[in-house]
């Protein structure tokens, strides 16, 4: 009976490969994982403004848009690795602004959709009430 026997070097450098590969992304892993507290870390001072003042986290970009963020909400976000940006990518702004920027935003969209209602010979508009008084009364 014949044995044929391959060539056992191939398959030694085939694991070596696969070993170095494994020991690159558990160091690529391990890197993140330090940069990520880094920047949790860095950020700490503004979250304890924030709380202290009553502020949101406020970012602008072309890419992710505006974005404004809750200190609680920023937390549970990074929790699950996403808006962990460093300090000068973000800004501390009254929340109140937020809600200008909303309302802005629900008026333009009102005007579009009467605009369009318009076009098409739609009888139905909508309006905007502004309601004065607190949220709580509401």
């Amino acid at each position: 009976m014949r044995r044929v026997v391959g060539p056992t070097w191939k398959f030694k450098e085939l694991e070596a490969s696969r070993a170095l590969s494994n020991r690159q992304k558990e160091l690529e892993h391990m890197s993140v994982s330090v940069e990520k507290q880094a920047i949790l870390m860095s950020l700490e001072p503004l979250f304890q403004e924030a709380e202290e003042k009553g502020l949101w986290f406020f970012h602008k970009s072309d890419q992710a848009g505006e974005i404004w963020c809750s200190p609680e909400y920023l937390r549970q976000k990074q929790s699950e690795d996403e808006y962990v940006w460093a300090p000068e990518h973000w800004e501390l702004r009254n929340p109140v602004r937020y809600m200008d920027s909303l309302r802005v935003q629900a008026e333009s969209k009102i005007l579009e959709f009467n605009s369009l209602a318009s076009r098409l010979g739609q009888d139905k508009l909508l309006r905007l009430t502004e309601v004065v008084g607190s949220a709580k009364d509401a």
